[in-house]
């Protein structure tokens, strides 16, 4: 979560234009952006997304249709090829990656790739798939989320936030 201080700085920077300086100086080179996954709402109860690592579908499409225009978008794979071959990217070159392979990547990303035919490369963890475990980090939030032993969201927001320090 961003801090009013880092909100401050990024503001400030963004007043400045210093993402129109950091594009020109990037424009050859290959960005990769990471999502976690896409969620179509907030969860009220239980601590569901209270770390942020999915982003609202409304804000993943906003920021798509954003980057279709200031981007070339190509397949992971495609960009790895280029590199490998010793040839050149197209300028301002950006492949959409997700981790984990979350259902909601197909149920609330994948229509939206496919309205503005975005590629997208999805890293499956293969537990999920193999043996149906989740990964420890979903395992902590499920049983602290639904935890009966904890009265509120604070109370659970606070003790997963303790059990990762360790």
């Amino acid at each position: 979560m961003l801090t009013p201080m880092k909100r401050l700085l990024f503001f400030v920077l963004y007043l400045l234009r210093f993402h129109v300086l950091l594009r020109f100086f990037t424009r050859k080179k290959l960005t990769i952006l990471l999502y976690h996954g896409v969620t179509d709402a907030v969860s009220p109860d239980g601590i569901f997304n209270y770390r942020k690592k999915f982003i609202l579908q409304t804000s993943f499409e906003r920021q798509i249709r954003y980057l279709r225009v200031r981007y070339h978008l190509i397949p992971l794979w495609h960009a790895i090829e280029l590199l490998q071959k010793g040839e050149e990217l197209p300028s301002h070159a950006l492949s959409l990656t997700f981790d984990d392979g979350y259902q909601n990547i197909f149920t609330n990303a994948y229509p939206i790739l496919k309205k503005y035919n975005v590629p997208a490369t999805i890293f499956v963890t293969t537990d999920f798939v193999d043996q149906n475990v989740p990964l420890w980090p979903d395992r902590l939030e499920y049983a602290i989320g639904y935890g009966a032993e904890f009265q509120n969201r604070a109370q659970r927001v606070t003790e997963d936030s303790k059990l990762r320090a360790l």
